[in-house]
């Protein structure tokens, strides 16, 4: 009788949605306060590559909805979605950064059986063309000659659901070049998802983390991976058989174990039609602009999304990221 008496009061507690309405009071807070929620200066490591999103959807809801994310771009935010991803599965996304610096990555996904399923990724930053600068006592002279850098990672993941609860790992190889020199470095992620199992409570969380490996050694030099950790929540209000709206929200929290910096990712999603979704976000990683980001996703047919996402950077213009996803199964 007491177990019956405790469900109920349970259903009673998740009735009231009081994991939505704090998901979404928080989202509030983090967009309209000037200095952001738990905002933080990123710490100084290595490989900056790591901490680029993947895919447009995230990261223009400010790389938020690690706890819902599935696709290939688990690759990167969270393994475990691996488990949720369709067979056949592709992603190509590009980034235009500062001057010529690019940035792209390519992601695919393919099930295995029911429960489980696997996910094979490349990135890859370049980082353009620079003049070579040398020092001729106190007189900087150009040497006539340039030099270049980029980042390359290959990534392979793999995932498993049990029911509710979604598990996966992923392991990155990075190749870092500055000029002629060359370093290389191994790193693994690892996180789960959790889905409520009750149809009056459409919120999921997960756990992630990200960037576990090897120093990255150039000749003279050595840094740290962006070690961090980080919890997310997601609620589908279109799931909500009380209050059925066509938005999702999503709040990450940030801790970036290298410096012990915290920060706080937010967004939503609001899907105007079954075609066009419009996206919102704050990624409190970046100081420009009061860290807001937008975006949109359309979807042209049943196999294929075109997404879209925009990150204002200051006097350095506004970063455009694009992504086309295909699904090339059944």
């Amino acid at each position: 009788m007491s177990y019956l008496t405790g469900v109920v009061n349970m259903k009673v507690f998740l009735n009231y949605k009081f994991w939505g309405l704090i998901l979404t009071g928080f989202l509030m807070a983090a967009v309209i306060s000037p200095g952001g929620v738990l905002a933080g200066d990123a710490g100084q490591t290595a490989a900056e590559v790591l901490r680029m999103g993947s895919g447009a959807a995230r990261p223009a809801m400010g790389g938020a909805g690690l706890a819902a994310v599935s696709g290939p771009a688990s690759l990167h935010y969270n393994p475990a979605g691996i488990a949720l991803s369709r067979s056949n599965d592709l992603e190509f996304t590009y980034q235009q950064l500062v001057e010529d610096i690019g940035s792209g990555n390519l992601d695919y996904t393919y099930r295995i059986n029911h429960w489980a399923a696997v996910a094979a990724g490349l990135r890859y930053v370049s980082y353009g063309s620079e003049k070579e600068i040398d020092y001729d006592g106190n007189i900087l002279r150009p040497t006539g000659s340039s030099f270049s850098g980029s980042d390359i990672v290959g990534s392979f993941g793999y995932g498993e659901r049990w029911y509710n609860l979604s598990w996966g790992t992923s392991v990155k190889l990075l190749s870092l070049k500055i000029d002629v020199q060359t370093a290389l470095a191994l790193a693994m992620d690892a996180g789960v998802q959790w889905r409520s199992p009750l149809p009056d409570l459409p919120l999921s969380a997960g756990l992630v983390l990200a960037n576990l490996g090897t120093s990255v050694e150039f000749d003279s030099t050595s840094d740290d991976l962006p070690l961090l950790t980080r919890f997310g929540i997601s609620y589908d209000w279109s799931r909500d058989r009380d209050l059925p709206i066509p938005v999702s929200t999503h709040l990450d929290f940030e801790y970036q174990i290298n410096s012990g910096q915290t920060g706080v990712m937010a967004g939503l999603q609001w899907d105007v039609t079954d075609q066009v979704a419009l996206r919102a976000g704050y990624d409190g990683n970046l100081d420009i602009d009061g860290g807001l980001t937008a975006g949109f996703g359309y979807q042209l047919d049943d196999s294929m999304v075109f997404d879209y996402a925009i990150v204002p950077y200051g006097e350095l213009g506004n970063l455009h990221k694009i992504a086309f996803s295909y699904y090339l199964g059944e």
